[in-house]
């Protein structure tokens, strides 16, 4: 009774070739919907680039190439094995070419060209296919990869939440509000925790409606107020004798005393009313510039002081906002405010308090205020 290897059995070798024929259609159709659909979307953990999660969804491809590697390893041994047999077999084969041939003994990346030689085409096509999947097997880790895609969505009209404007309502004739932004601002001095959600490195805009989207990012024409502080060096400070000192700007002379309290000593003041200052002092207290001043004794007694005037801008402005934290991260401007630069000028007429009456453009100083009113 004729005896045949299990992988050379047709119930074997046939299903084998159907598999590979169809892994690699399965493949094309899989490559075609992954451009179509720039591949496939992954959650939680599967986002990672690195680590265990990535050795996981990179195996099954591995695994499967591992597999065809091994069943066509084993159908090739066979068909080496078999091959001196078969030319016994027919007849008038020289001993090299039958009972002395022994194909099991060569390496698998050298044997193809022996039989090419002895012109068994079967035996060197089985080889040749064996070192083949051995380069596809590595290569089969590469086939699926984490990339990060943006998606452009079609442009549609979002709503401002507010407006540029200065809110006269009773509940804003405190100093809450103030307190809060200057503790955040403190915090994120000491703690570095970042701006707040629609502020971006002294630019504010208003709320805006944003997208119930958990990530991705939002382009937007919208209205900015810019806040920009100036400063102003001293032109020349006077120590006199290190506990009572001097600074003049721009001719506007002040003064300040200190005590030997603390080694350390710092304040904030305003400018008084005087006529040598009287370009400062022309407005009203809560809009002029107010005074730093620092006094250290040590390691010898010195003194610095800077004079600080508030100011603000209102612009036209782009923006784009991170969905996932909310933050705004980037503001171009577009021009001034009722430009009609990328936003509509009827939003100017939301800002008519703040660029006239009662703030006429000015802003305030945070530090002193006008409480008789």
């Amino acid at each position: 009774k004729p005896w045949v290897p299990l992988p050379l059995r047709p119930w074997f070798w046939i299903p084998l070739v159907i598999l590979m024929a169809g892994g690699g259609i399965a493949f094309e159709v899989a490559l075609f919907f992954s451009k179509k659909n720039q591949g496939w979307a992954t959650k939680g953990q599967f986002t990672t680039e690195t680590g265990f999660m990535h050795y996981v969804y990179t195996f099954p491809p591995v695994a499967i190439s591992m597999l065809f590697a091994g069943l066509w390893a084993w159908t090739d041994i066979e068909i080496r094995r078999l091959q001196p047999y078969v030319d016994l077999a027919k007849g008038n084969s020289p001993p090299q070419r039958s009972l002395l041939l022994d194909y099991t003994r060569s390496h698998t990346f050298v044997v193809w060209s022996v039989a090419a030689r002895n012109k068994h085409w079967l035996v060197t096509m089985g080889s040749l296919l064996v070192v083949i999947t051995f380069f596809f097997q590595p290569l089969a880790a590469a086939l699926l990869t984490v990339e990060d895609i943006f998606w452009q969505e079609p442009r549609s009209t979002t709503n401002n939440l507010a407006a540029i404007s200065l809110n006269q309502d009773g509940n804003f004739e405190d100093l809450t509000s103030f307190l809060t932004a200057a503790g955040y601002a403190s915090a994120d001095v000491l703690y570095g925790i970042g701006d707040p959600k629609f502020v971006h490195q002294g630019y504010a805009i208003a709320p805006i409606n944003l997208p119930p989207v958990s990530n991705g990012t939002v382009f937007a024409n919208t209205t900015a107020v810019l806040s920009t502080p100036t400063c102003l060096n001293m032109n020349k400070l006077d120590s006199g004798g290190q506990w009572n000192n001097s600074a003049s700007f721009q001719g506007c002379t002040f003064t300040w005393a200190v005590n030997k309290t603390a080694v350390n000593l710092f304040g904030v003041d305003p400018i008084d009313d005087s006529v040598e200052c009287a370009v400062f002092t022309s407005q009203a207290e809560q809009f002029r510039p107010v005074i730093f001043w620092f006094f250290t004794y040590q390691p010898v007694a010195m003194a610095s002081v800077t004079m600080c005037s508030p100011g603000i801008t209102l612009s036209d402005v782009s923006v784009q906002i991170d969905l996932a934290s909310g933050n705004l991260t980037t503001v171009d401007v577009l021009g001034s405010l009722g430009s009609d630069k990328g936003t509509p000028k009827a939003f100017s007429q939301f800002a008519g308090n703040v660029t006239g009456d009662p703030l006429d453009g000015r802003a305030y100083n945070g530090m002193f205020f006008e409480l008789t009113n």
